[in-house]
């Protein structure tokens, strides 16, 4: 199953019983600070059903590493979520061996794989399409983007017991452009700012947040 919009996966997850977790995720997201962000939000549903479970990070390893890492069962961890990113670095000659494991998984084990690549993408899901979900942004357009990118920063503004309206969030995005990382952290030092006070004003906005064609200018200089 492939998603190619953001909330369709999102509703997909959240609605998504115990018995429907696929053992391998695939996502196809260009931005790697928003790959790692959505294998969180992989890791947390799967994590919600086995709250035991170990989530740990891989990248730039060799497969034969990492089949044989999926395939040692461990006596102390009763289910492990493992991200592996960037796949798209790996040889191409390496990519069967990553797709045979898709038909017969470890079991307690949850498979998320990172990829940049909308080809090599393509490839994989179509190798492992009856084994794997796939979430392919590869093709979304800027407009559909920055939609997502709203709605999750909303989210993260929430998360940390705070309110902002819409239209903060856009002027937010008009400063800073749509560098997930660079957006969090501007909300961070907001967040930090208002102290105890519950809701960001836009005055709080421009206090903290310098526009992205000023700070690029101070690069430059």
């Amino acid at each position: 199953m492939k998603f190619n919009r953001a909330t369709a996966f999102e509703k997909h997850l959240l609605e998504a019983k115990k018995e429907h977790l696929a053992p391998v995720y695939l996502l196809a997201i260009p931005d790697a600070y928003e790959r790692k962000r959505i294998a969180e939000q992989v890791a947390a549903r799967i994590g919600f059903f086995y709250p035991d479970s170990i989530f740990t990070t891989k990248e730039a390893i060799p497969i034969v590493h990492l089949l044989g890492e999926l395939n040692t069962i461990s006596l102390f961890e009763k289910n492990r979520i493992i991200f592996y990113d960037s796949i798209q670095l790996i040889k191409k000659e390496e990519l069967g061996g990553l797709t045979r494991y898709f038909a017969n998984p470890a079991s307690s084990t949850y498979l998320i794989l990172g990829i940049s690549h909308a080809k090599m993408a393509q490839e994989i899901y179509m190798e492992g399409k009856k084994h794997l979900i796939s979430c392919d942004f590869t093709e979304e357009k800027p407009w559909d983007r920055k939609e997502r990118l709203k709605n999750y920063l909303r989210r993260f503004v929430t998360s940390r017991k705070k309110k902002c309206s819409l239209s903060l969030i856009e002027q937010l995005l008009e400063k800073r452009g749509m560098d997930l990382a660079v957006l969090e952290q501007d909300l961070e030092k907001v967040i930090t700012f208002i102290a105890e006070r519950s809701e960001i004003q836009e005055l709080d906005l421009e206090a903290i947040c310098t526009d992205q064609k000023l700070a690029n200018i101070w690069q430059l200089c």
